[in-house]
């Protein structure tokens, strides 16, 4: 049986857990926990606030499994609703880092030492660019390159509408293009 749902796309593993199926909803956790941890943590730097959200949002999830509605993009679902609730929570604790987006990083697959320096140097740089934009245009630069999402994704998690998103990131990417050297350029 694990090995037939853990196949699953999360369209059906979300059918499953709406059905109250406890397998579905662990496959379903460990396929995002990791992202949405990543996501939380570039709000706020507090890791046991993002893993307390987290837990209650699945907490949440699972006690009204038999009143969910069918989701059709079930990763825009949690990141759009793991936004809220961390909103909600920071708001709730007096924080005042609910806009802040920190240390974006980037994976490169390098093994030679001088290349990994390079590496090291060109992300140092981008990362600067990139703490220089406004907050929406940073948080939709992580969302859409770091989580691969579609700008329609975006736009929903976001409660904004396409062409907005669109226009963010154009202008977000043009900023960087401009900022940046031409030799690292290649990175966005």
């Amino acid at each position: 049986m694990l090995n037939r749902t853990s196949n699953k796309s999360d369209f059906d593993l979300w059918e499953l857990l709406r059905q109250s199926n406890k397998e579905a909803f662990s496959i379903l956790y460990q396929r995002h926990i990791q992202a949405l941890i990543n996501f939380g943590l570039k709000h706020t730097q507090n890791e046991d606030l993002v893993k307390d959200s987290l837990q209650d949002l699945f907490i949440e999830i699972w006690n009204k499994r038999s009143s969910l509605t069918e989701v059709t993009h079930v990763k825009v679902y949690l990141f759009k609703a793991f936004r809220y609730k961390l909103l909600r929570a920071l708001s709730n604790s007096q924080k005042s880092q609910t806009n802040c987006i920190d240390g974006l990083h980037y994976a490169f697959a390098e093994s030679e030492i001088e290349e990994e320096e390079n590496i090291l140097q060109r992300k140092k740089i981008l990362n600067n660019q990139i703490q220089q934009l406004p907050e929406r245009q940073k948080e939709i630069i992580y969302l859409r390159y770091f989580h691969n999402l579609k700008n329609e994704e975006i736009a929903d998690i976001l409660n904004m509408n396409y062409q907005s998103v669109a226009n963010l990131l154009h202008r977000a990417i043009k900023k960087l293009r401009q900022s940046i050297p031409s030799r690292l350029r290649n990175l966005i």
